[in-house]
């Protein structure tokens, strides 16, 4: 099995390409990552929305955010970034930061299982079927 940062973004139920489709699933999609990102960090959800900058752990949650928006469901860096209020220069910039935080093994492996985690949950309740 890939690790899960190489993984495939997670194919939707009536999308076999896995692009970011259909309006409640791409906000299904940005309320996990939004929601993920910021339990990570310990800051609020609704604080990764603000215009202005902010303290490190709220633009950290916020670059994770967008990263997992990319990585996860294939969302293009216009989408990922739009998400929280960025332009998708902005995007590119977190998911770059991201990346390169990945060099530190234990943000690497939290990563991994932040990205595996959604993956699972979004198979399993983010396409309507669950009973």
């Amino acid at each position: 099995m890939e690790p899960p940062s190489r993984r495939r973004p997670v194919p939707l139920a009536d999308d076999p390409s896995g692009r970011c489709v259909g309006a409640l699933q791409r906000q299904m999609q940005q309320q996990i990552c939004r929601a993920s990102a910021a339990a990570w960090r310990g800051v609020p959800a609704s604080a990764l929305l603000r215009p202005e900058r902010n303290a490190a752990a709220i633009v950290q949650a916020r670059h994770t955010a967008i990263y997992l928006a990319h990585v996860v469901f294939g969302c293009s860096l216009t989408r990922a970034g739009a998400m929280v209020g960025r332009d998708r220069t902005s995007a590119r910039h977190a998911c770059l930061r991201i990346k390169e935080r990945r060099e530190h093994p234990r943000v690497d492996r939290a990563l991994d299982a932040l990205e595996a985690a959604i993956g699972i949950w979004f198979r399993t309740f983010g396409t309507g079927d669950a009973s």
